[in-house]
């Protein structure tokens, strides 16, 4: 498995791809020009008319390309049980938006991977219309563990509940994510690549609601749980300003990090520099945490994180070769 995965990356979308489609001909023919990725193979066979319909064609490559890699005969259960796991953060995602949609009275746009997509129950889910209709379709694709999570939360109350409803189903995630790894084989570093994800996702809501002016008391975003950031360290940072921040962190990684949304945020006045500030620090992490252990659950966790940040690249320069937009506008946000 290992080797199949290994030789999967030198198959990924890289820094080349970028260079080349800067130039005005690769531009012209940019799904040509990723004619030699795995991802580029499969989209020269995909048709969309719009933006909407290319993202769900790459989200659909995404699932596709890790359920077959799950249906080799030699994949290992322990990455077989970490992989499902970790993909449950796009039922997450899912089910937040149809909250969202009952809520606003809008019809969600799911996204085709996860549980309940491989289960064919995707449909179902966004034709709820009540609590009790979105519990049923949770109990009956297996997913009654966030049914259950939604309770207390009472997402029945409108606008002003949802950040206690989007934390009480990420904290349900993680809490089931970091339980997958534990007794396996690399275990103690597919935990602690875990605790990593959940502070660094927390780390983002503190650094919005800084930006937002919250004040202290409004830690209903946070999710539970924290690795080396605790309710006290969040809370105790929510009562000061964005500038601040870094010198109240005691791990060096989250200060680091800090440091850089300060400076970017300073410089762009931009929310939107949060999530790609936070991104980049994550995979810098996550590749020192992973890259190169062998447990087979931790060599997936990575290659799953590689195509993740593949799919996000590979859209960022679609978007920018389809609305003539300047390579130097998308080059930022880019994760290489």
């Amino acid at each position: 498995m290992t080797a199949l995965l290994k030789s999967q990356e030198a198959r990924l979308v890289g820094r080349d791809h970028l260079e080349r489609l800067a130039s005005g001909a690769a531009r012209a023919d940019a799904r040509g020009l990723l004619r030699d990725t795995d991802i580029g193979a499969w989209l020269e066979g995909a048709s969309w008319r719009n933006a909407e319909e290319r993202d769900r064609a790459l989200w659909r490559y995404l699932a596709e390309t890790l359920g077959a890699i799950e249906l080799r005969r030699f994949f290992p259960r322990d990455a077989r049980r970490f992989s499902r796991a970790y993909l449950l953060k796009y039922d997450v995602a899912n089910l937040k938006a149809v909250l969202q949609g009952l809520t606003q009275g809008d019809k969600p746009r799911l996204l085709p991977i996860g549980v309940l997509h491989a289960k064919g129950r995707l449909e179902g889910l966004a034709a709820v219309q009540s609590r009790e209709e979105l519990e049923d379709v949770l109990t009956r694709g297996g997913l009654r563990n966030f049914a259950l999570a939604l309770r207390p939360a009472s997402p029945a109350g409108g606008r002003r509940a949802r950040p206690a409803v989007d934390a009480a189903l990420e904290g349900e995630y993680h809490r089931g994510l970091r339980h997958a790894v534990r007794g396996r084989l690399g275990g103690h570093i597919l935990d602690a690549a875990c605790g990593l994800m959940l502070d660094l996702a927390n780390l983002a809501v503190l650094c919005r609601l800084l930006v937002a002016g919250a004040g202290s008391t409004d830690t209903r975003s946070f999710i539970p749980g924290g690795h080396l950031l605790d309710a006290h360290d969040l809370r105790d940072a929510l009562s000061h300003g964005l500038h601040d921040l870094p010198r109240r962190l005691e791990p060096e990684l989250y200060r680091r990090a800090a440091a850089d949304v300060v400076a970017a945020y300073e410089r762009t006045e931009s929310v939107a520099v949060i999530e790609d500030v936070i991104e980049k620090h994550r995979l810098a992490a996550l590749r020192g945490l992973l890259a190169s252990t062998l447990a087979p659950a931790a060599v997936m966790a990575w290659f799953i994180v590689l195509k993740e940040i593949e799919l996000r690249n590979v859209r960022l320069l679609l978007t920018a070769v389809e609305d003539g937009l300047a390579l130097d506008e998308v080059r930022r946000h880019l994760l290489l």
